[in-house]
């Protein structure tokens, strides 16, 4: 089955008659990111302020990892060896995930169309 490192990290322990395993390929590693925001008409934009900061702190990297997703700071905190050992035993190499590619802004909009057009054919 093919899907999200994270999810399939999690499915260990939710079902571990399974036997489960996560293989990240070697040949290609893809990423995405969640996004977040703040509205402008929020009761109390700072509250929200001080939540992005804790998310992008160690600390806040660190819980995204507890849950087997990759923070956008991943790479930082490995290399400043910020990770806890049994948090990083726990995932698969960092060495995979340092060649992790994105999408471009064109190549969503040329798979969103594809995916539109296609689909009802499928």
């Amino acid at each position: 089955m093919i899907d999200w490192d994270y999810l399939n990290l999690g499915y260990r322990k939710l079902y571990p008659a399974a036997q489960w395993r996560t293989v990240i390929p070697s040949d290609g590693v893809y990423g995405s990111f969640y996004c977040q925001a703040i509205n402008v008409t929020a009761p109390h934009p700072n509250a929200a302020r001080l939540w992005m900061e804790y998310l992008f702190s160690d600390q806040g990297q660190l819980l995204w990892l507890k849950g087997y997703s990759h923070p956008a700071r991943f790479q930082d905190l490995a290399k400043r060896k910020k990770i806890p050992a049994a948090l990083l035993n726990a995932l698969p190499s960092p060495k995979l995930y340092a060649r992790v590619k994105f999408a471009s802004d064109a190549q969503q909009t040329a798979a969103k169309a594809k995916i539109a057009s296609e689909w009802p054919t499928i």
